[in-house]
């Protein structure tokens, strides 16, 4: 995708987002083994109507999507208490959900399968001075903290050439 017209847009990293449940749930809902089709008869949480991840997820974990029914949780700390509470899988960044795989509150369903979707930064043509400030702030600090990509590292390449 390009930039809108007079902007300019810079690759910031990526993040990674990982079906996640309970134990409980997966054992309750899932306990068959996990599939395409029980995964399409289980309660997902979505954040909203928007929310492509899952299919996407399916489409990497089993080659092809499904019906999905769930429940829309558009809030993250209500999405995060939802899976926590068992109510449902969802996707979550993979960071967000580390210590709770961890220490076993969530299980990834399929270990290994994840959705990457990058992120850019939007700002428009030169900008004034604060805005080139909190540009670069913004940039600087997401690509300490996100998962690098082509695209990114191209541009960081570039940068640090000239």
């Amino acid at each position: 995708a390009n930039p809108l017209h007079g902007c300019r847009r810079v690759p910031l990293g990526a993040i990674e987002y990982v079906a996640v449940a309970t134990p409980r749930f997966v054992k309750s809902r899932l306990g068959e083994g996990i599939s395409r089709e029980s995964i399409s008869n289980a309660t997902q949480i979505v954040f909203d109507r928007k929310d492509l991840l899952p299919q996407q997820w399916l489409l990497n974990a089993f080659g092809e999507p499904a019906p999905l029914a769930g429940h829309w949780m558009p809030s993250y700390s209500g999405y995060m208490a939802c899976l926590l509470n068992g109510a449902g899988w969802g996707m979550m960044p993979r960071f967000s959900v580390e210590g709770h795989v961890e220490d076993g509150s969530l299980v990834e369903l399929v270990p290994g399968t994840s959705v990457i979707v990058p992120l850019y930064w939007q700002s428009s043509g030169p900008g004034s001075e604060i805005m080139k400030l909190l540009s670069a702030v913004v940039v600087d600090v997401a690509r300490r903290h996100l998962i690098s990509t082509p695209e990114e590292n191209f541009k960081r390449s570039a940068s640090s050439a000239g």
